[in-house]
Formats: structure tokens, sequence, C-alpha cells
């Protein structure tokens, strides 16, 4: 299976610099296997104002956070070529990254895998089907805005 990515953004030093008028309010790069959801996601987050690049796998994550860095990562915790747990451990090695963890497992196991990517540094977490609301005040709180 091949993956592709889309950025919509140029490369920038990471993190922490100093915003400027215009300037979106954080770079968030996306990663989920699932199309749909990159899509819906991607149009919540640039409609409030967000820049989104987005990724099909945990390893083009890794290799574009590495290229062009992020304010901010949301992460699928089920990725098909690489564990969603070790994905988070990656980024967030050296605290870095500010991770989101995601994860739509139906079973009890979607807590404890959620636990999992907290204990390896992701500042916040979601159960999809999460609402948009639910999106925003994570990216709201993991930003330190909320």
């Amino acid at each position: 299976m091949k993956f592709t990515s889309a950025c919509v953004y140029a490369p920038r030093a990471p993190v922490h610099l100093a915003r400027h008028e215009g300037d979106p309010m954080a770079r968030i790069l996306l990663i989920d296997d699932n199309a749909t959801l990159r899509a819906l996601l991607q149009a919540q987050l640039e409609e409030a104002g967000h820049e989104v690049c987005e990724a099909a796998s945990g390893a083009e994550g890794a290799r574009l956070y590495a290229e062009r860095g992020a304010d901010l990562i949301l992460c699928d915790l089920v990725l098909p070529d690489k564990d969603g747990l070790e994905t988070v451990r990656q980024l967030c090695q050296g605290g870095g990254a500010r991770v989101i963890a995601m994860t739509g497992e139906a079973d009890l196991s979607s807590a404890s895998l959620l636990r999992a990517a907290e204990q390896l540094g992701a500042v916040r977490s979601l159960r999809k089907p999460f609402a948009v609301e639910e999106l925003l005040a994570a990216v709201r709180g993991a930003l330190g805005e909320g």
C-alpha cells in the first residue's frame, strides 16, 4: 500500500517562534490512516485558523515532523505501518513534540492505549468519535491556550 502526504505549510523552524499578525494560530501535523477523517479534521482545524500538514502513516508523520516541525501533532494510535504508541514515543522523545493521541478502538483497549500514550508523553488524548468542540478544546489545551 502506498501512502501520500499533503502539506499546506512551508517548512519553518520547529515550534516556539513568535507569531506575527496574520500568522496561523498553530502548525498542526495530523497523522491518521483514514483519509476521510483526515480531510474532516483538516477542514475543522483550518477553519479554526490553524495550518495543517497530514500524513497517512506513522513513519511518514515522523519524517514530516523531523523535516518541517509542528506546534502540535494529532496522532492516531492504530496505524498500518508502525505501532501508534511507538510513533508517539518517537515524536515525544526529547520533549520536543506536543502530541494529542487519538484512537477509535471500540473495546476496553482504547482506554489503555490512550493511557499508555499519555505515559509516553502525549499531552492530551481523544477517543473517536469525538465532537468538533472536543477536538478544538483539546488543541487549545495542548497549545496552552485554554
